[in-house]
């Protein structure tokens, strides 16, 4: 199947993203590989955004707790 303009689910599709309100995934011609109004990602993985909750993980060498951000004992 090959689709290069239309809608489908409610998603508008053309020529290079899947969009619908608010988000919108994009190919590798456009900066931004998801987008929405508060969290982008690029097609590189580099994430951004605002009102972000993170309950755990690591991040750039740090630990993220529900309590913490540390790094070698250091908090």
């Amino acid at each position: 199947m090959l689709i290069d303009g239309g809608k489908i689910g409610g998603f508008t599709i053309d020529d290079h993203s899947l969009s619908t309100t608010g988000v919108e995934i994009n190919d590798s011609t456009q900066t931004l590989f998801i987008s929405s109004s508060n969290f982008k990602v690029n097609h590189s993985g580099n994430i951004t955004g605002s009102q972000v909750l993170f309950t755990g993980g690591k991040i750039a060498g740090f630990d993220i707790t529900e309590d913490e951000i540390a790094k070698n004992n250091v908090t």
